[in-house]
Parts: structure tokens; sequence; C-alpha cells
């Protein structure tokens, strides 16, 4: 009786290890446990289960690395041989709420999106509003910079009057285009 509760205990387990894998890795173990366990029931093999297991353990599980202990080699090959004797079971009553769900992520995590193409006249506006916008903005930081000397902000406010002067003159189209009224009154 307890043997079975044990045993019940380690599917639980490995099934809540299985939903740690991706989606591929898991239908990849899968299948290749399934092959294990039922290649050595097959009339024409001449292999037996604990062969197949103990060359096949460490493409599935591989002992710590700092491990020296023989011990964990034959831990590797138990739990290989019992994910093998267990694979229907394990597999077939993963929680399929949380597979789903997993599922509809992935899913929605490899959607491209799409923009609607743009003809070239609007390319070319798009990026000229941009520029104007993040230009306008740039002057707007000069301006409002409280933090900045009288003497950089002239110096900067007609540097940009000099390389900008179209988006100079319409930013300061309603007030005084006079350095000192900008640096002074903002």
């Amino acid at each position: 009786m307890w043997y079975e509760d044990i045993q019940e205990t380690a599917r639980s387990v490995f099934q809540s290890l299985l939903m740690l894998m991706s989606p591929e890795n898991r239908t990849s173990l899968s299948m290749l446990l399934q092959f294990i366990h039922q290649l050595p029931a097959s009339p024409h093999s001449t292999i037996t289960k604990m062969e197949m297991v103990y060359d096949l353990s460490t493409f599935i599980l591989s002992p710590h690395s700092h491990s020296k202990n023989i011990y964990s080699h034959q831990m590797v090959l138990s739990v290989v041989y019992f994910l093998t004797e267990n694979c229907h079971p394990i597999f077939e009553n993963l929680p399929q709420e949380e597979i789903k769900q997993n599922k509809e992520n992935k899913v929605d995590q490899d959607q491209k999106v799409f923009c609607k193409q743009l003809t070239q006249d609007q390319f070319v506006d798009q990026g000229a509003t941009s520029s104007w916008l993040a230009l306008s903005e740039l002057l707007d930081q000069i301006i409002n910079d409280k933090n900045m000397k009288s003497k950089e902000k002239k110096k900067r406010l007609k540097k940009f009057k000099e390389e900008y002067p179209h988006i100079y003159k319409q930013r300061c189209r309603g007030s005084s285009s006079n350095l000192a009224s900008l640096i002074h009154f903002r």
C-alpha cells in the first residue's frame, strides 16, 4: 500500500517538474521515454530495457558535474528507469489547463505584429513630424532649464536658431524672438 503511495507521489513530483520544461523539450522527452519503454518489447529487438536506460540516461539526466559519487550515477539510472516505466501515467495526467495556458502564452509571444504599410509620402511626413517634435522638445528643454547659466543658454539658443531657424521662429512666434527675453522670462 505505501509503495503505491510513494509511486503516486513521485509521479506527481515529476509532473510538476515537467511543467517547468518547455513544451518542445517535454514532448521530446516523452517520445524518448516511450521509445525506451517500447523498443525492448519488440520481437526483433536484442536489447533490454535496462541496457537502453543505461545507454541513454546521461542524455536525459546528468549527474552533477562536481559529484564524484558513484551513487549519483546510480540515482540517475533509477530516476530514468522510473520515468521510463511510468511515462504513460506521468505524461497523460499532466495538468491540461496549465499546458493550454502555456501554449496560449507561447502563441501570444510568437505572434508577429504587422503595421499598416505607408506610402513614401506618408513615411517622409512621419519622419519630418517626428524630427520636428524632437527638435521642438529640445528647444523647450534649453529654454526651461533653470540650472543652465544665462551665458550658456544664450549660446545654445543662438546655435539652435542658426541650425533650425524654421523651428525657432515657429516656437517663438507669439513671443519676442529676442534671445534675452527667452532667457530671462522663462
